[in-house]
């Protein structure tokens, strides 16, 4: 539900030294969004990650997320194989070491991170004392 309240900006923060192909799963994100369909992209990477993270043919799993997320191919191809997503990554690499991110997941609410898988709770009870200022 929009109300206004709360601004959620996703910063991409791929572990590359964990996933060979994290960096390329985020350009694929990117990509997608181009289509607005990042969201699509992002929920299809997360929920399988084993089939892409050291899989040296990850574009072509990443084509066919694309496909299945109903994204017009021949521009996500483009898109994805000139790496016109990638000078934003980097952006984004950036400012989560220059603001020294120490893993992820991470939430900055008011000014406070929260790091880690935490439960729904602790960040509704973040949101509800920021909002309550």
């Amino acid at each position: 539900m929009a109300t206004g309240k709360v601004l959620y900006i996703f910063i991409n923060y791929p572990l590359s030294s964990i996933h060979a192909q994290a960096f390329l799963a985020a350009e694929a994100a990117e990509c997608a969004g181009q289509q607005a369909r990042f969201w699509e992209m992002h929920d299809k990477l997360y929920l399988n990650q084993s089939a892409w993270a050291d899989n040296e043919g990850a574009l072509g799993v990443f084509l066919g997320y694309g496909q299945a997320v109903g994204l017009d191919q021949t521009a996500f191809q483009i898109c994805l194989g000139d790496h016109d997503m990638a000078d934003k990554v980097e952006s984004d690499l950036a400012l989560v070491k220059q603001v020294q991110v120490p893993s992820t997941p991470a939430f900055v609410i008011d000014g406070k991170g929260i790091t880690g898988a935490q439960p729904y709770s602790t960040l509704q009870q973040a949101i509800d004392a920021a909002l309550n200022k």
